[in-house]
């Protein structure tokens, strides 16, 4: 990912998680990237690419769009966290081990 990923706007750090509220500012993907890297302490350019664990164009899609169902959520897997992104705006991030069941 060549852009510049701003990670100094999670929202909350506990324990081995992370919440970073959602704007309109950045797409959903690279919300994303920036929760993880700063949760992991990664550069973000130097991570993974996110099209190797899910694809980024069909998740900003998902939630850009206003939508009439109820209620939308993705959990997936990124390097070595738990990722999951709501239509209440949010994306949560956990140390793999430290997911909350």
């Amino acid at each position: 990912m060549e852009e510049d990923i701003e990670t100094s706007t999670v929202d909350a750090i506990w324990g081995a998680g992370a919440v970073r509220e959602l704007t309109d500012e950045r797409p959903v993907s690279q919300a994303v990237v920036a929760t993880v890297a700063e949760l992991t302490g990664r550069d973000p350019t130097a991570m993974d690419p996110l099209y190797d664990w899910i694809d980024p164009d069909a998740l900003d899609d998902l939630f850009e769009r206003p939508s009439s169902r109820a209620t939308v959520s993705v959990s997936f897997r990124y390097l070595d966290c738990i990722v999951a992104v709501t239509d209440e705006g949010f994306v949560h991030a956990s140390l793999d081990g430290d997911y909350p069941n």
